[in-house]
């Protein structure tokens, strides 16, 4: 895998009540990206994330994986967290090193405990953030009602970014509402005129967070005039940033459906480690970095995660430990997706990546 600059770099963390479908939703972005070339299940105890023997006989995550992909030549870092509770603590050593989230949230339950308390963690870090809902291709789901239940529950903040197309098994497609166009199996299809009238609402909504985000803007809406695509663009990721926009994206991971629409959307309004001002220096300030996570491997023994705060991490080089007070040799770096080692030359301000025997 290559090195990225900050500005190249998401970090995101996936949260959401248990068996919401986060560790399948990483299956559908590693197929999407074509790292694999199948889907695994977590009830076949093959997927990427969940690697640890016993997460495999319980069929739940106990632990947070990072799962790196490369998309539109940017590296996105998915820490996919557990929903469990009694593992509420991997939950807290990923937004520490997360500059934004992801929600998921089952259609076919709505809105759960670990919901809202996954809401609250973000809120409590005023952490920007999309919701993906998961899981449309189940039957009896009302997408409205779970809409109005999201902007009653969280706030009228919450606004999609795409709208289904058909229902339960049948759901085989998705509207983007910015660009009023339809896909199904990824490709451009006539757009429905009950799903256009309705996405007309809520792009009128959109534009309008557009033009709270800067006093000319807000001159040119009331005078009616159209905003250009670029003062579209930057408005959004400037409202999402500032947590007065959570977009919402629709899909089913199982399906592939909207896992290309939520990439997308991570890329364009999600902040890089930059926007997101979480780090502490520049590349060429001397290293610092945070260990979030230590796992265990039978083969190579101590892993360390971390994210570079300032400087690079590079191997063969000496590290001063702030717990110990020693001075440790790094041997080795590389990013872990899963508990699969990839091999990197140097990990920069920004990025996550980990080192063994430390």
């Amino acid at each position: 895998m290559k090195t990225y600059n900050a500005d190249k770099i998401r970090n995101v963390a996936l949260l959401g009540h248990s068996s919401c479908g986060k560790t399948t939703i990483t299956e559908a972005l590693l197929l999407n990206t074509k790292v694999t070339n199948r889907m695994g299940k977590v009830e076949d105890g093959n997927t990427v994330s969940d690697f640890d023997k016993e997460e495999k006989e319980r069929q739940v995550s106990i632990g947070t994986s990072v799962i790196p992909i490369e998309y539109k030549d940017t590296k996105i870092n998915f820490l996919d967290t557990p929903g469990y509770f009694d593992f509420v603590g991997e939950v807290y050593g990923a937004l520490r090193v997360a500059d934004s989230a992801v929600l998921v949230i089952d259609a076919s339950s709505g809105i759960e405990v670990g919901t809202e308390k996954a809401w609250k963690y973000l809120e409590q870090r005023n952490m920007p953030r999309i919701i993906f809902i998961n899981k449309l291709d189940k039957e009896n789901i009302k997408f409205d009602e779970l809409l109005d239940n999201l902007r009653d529950t969280f706030g009228k903040k919450v606004i999609p970014f795409t709208l289904p197309i058909g229902k339960g098994e049948n759901i085989d497609g998705y509207m983007d509402i910015l660009k009023g166009q339809s896909y199904i199996d990824s490709k451009p299809v006539e757009t429905f005129p009950d799903t256009a009238a309705k996405a007309e609402e809520l792009k009128a909504i959109l534009m309008e967070s557009v033009a709270e985000t800067d006093e000319e803007l807000l001159e040119k809406y009331f005078e009616g005039e159209e905003f250009t695509e670029e003062e579209i663009q930057t408005g959004l990721k400037k409202a999402v940033l500032e947590g007065e926009l959570v977009p919402v994206i629709v899909g089913s991971a199982i399906k592939g459906l909207g896992i290309d629409m939520l990439m997308n959307t991570v890329v364009e309004y999600l902040p890089n480690a930059l926007d997101a001002k979480s780090l502490k220096g520049s590349p060429s300030d001397s290293l610092s970095a945070f260990i979030f996570k230590t796992i265990v491997d039978p083969f190579v023994g101590k892993i360390s995660l971390y994210k570079v705060m300032s400087g690079k991490m590079k191997k063969d080089t000496d590290v001063y430990n702030a717990n110990t007070g020693d001075t440790e040799r790094i041997g080795s770096v590389f990013s872990l997706r899963g508990k699969e080692q990839l091999e990197v030359s140097e990990v920069e301000a920004g990025d996550i990546g980990a080192t063994s025997k430390l």
